[in-house]
């Protein structure tokens, strides 16, 4: 398994929950443009920076170059979204479990967008996760069975279309077979009821919202 760690320009809150994920595995760090700022704050030294340079900051810029960090410089006009090149070179590398930082921010089209990047993932065989100090999203299109903690809140939503034939199992409100559209997102704030629970969907692809902490069971 080959993971990189792609830091992208968005919101990031306290720095303990990065420095506890980049102390636990080997993995490719790779700032994001403006990504790269919060990485300085942390301390960690990036094996890459992409984008188009439009958002990192010039004594941060200044600083990675003189360690030798790569720069990978885009021209401003262009059809991807920074985070999305960063992706498109995990593929060229060969990196097959990709986690996203900082996905989320001010700028909801940027957030959107990075949902939307979950696809490319999906379409290249790479395991994306977006990820923050709350939760974790990931894709789902097929049986898979996940640890969990009883009074964990999950979501779990169609992404793209209809998602056919869903079954939960092991969660407060279970689903034995049924459709979800993206007009009804009845998958909104579930709850763990069992070390262990069961995602399945026969046709069509899942959006899964795993949360870290506990909520309560009446």
């Amino acid at each position: 398994m080959n993971r990189a760690f792609i830091f992208s320009n968005g919101s990031y809150g306290k720095a303990d929950f990065y420095l506890k994920r980049l102390s636990e595995e080997r993995r490719y760090v790779i700032g994001v443009d403006g990504g790269a700022n919060f990485l300085m704050r942390l301390n960690v030294i990036p094996d890459l920076i992409i984008g188009d340079m439009d958002s990192i900051k010039e004594d941060v810029s200044n600083h990675f170059q003189r360690l030798g960090v790569l720069f990978l410089k885009y021209p401003k006009n262009k059809d991807e979204v920074d985070t999305e090149l960063a992706l498109q070179w995990c593929v060229k590398k060969g990196y097959n479990v990709v986690s996203i930082f900082g996905w989320l921010g001010t700028r909801v089209d940027h957030s959107i967008a990075n949902l939307y990047l979950l696809k490319f993932g999906h379409k290249n065989d790479v395991k994306i996760t977006l990820e923050d100090a709350e939760s974790e999203i990931f894709l789902v299109d097929k049986n898979i069975c996940l640890d969990a903690f009883v009074g964990q809140r999950w979501s779990i939503l169609p992404f793209g279309g209809i998602a056919k034939g869903v079954r939960l199992k092991g969660f407060e409100y279970e689903v034995d077979g049924r459709d979800m559209n993206m007009s009804h997102p009845y998958g909104v704030s579930n709850r763990a009821i069992k070390e262990h629970v069961e995602i399945d969907v026969r046709e069509g692809i899942l959006l899964v919202i795993r949360y870290r902490k506990k909520c309560d069971i009446p």
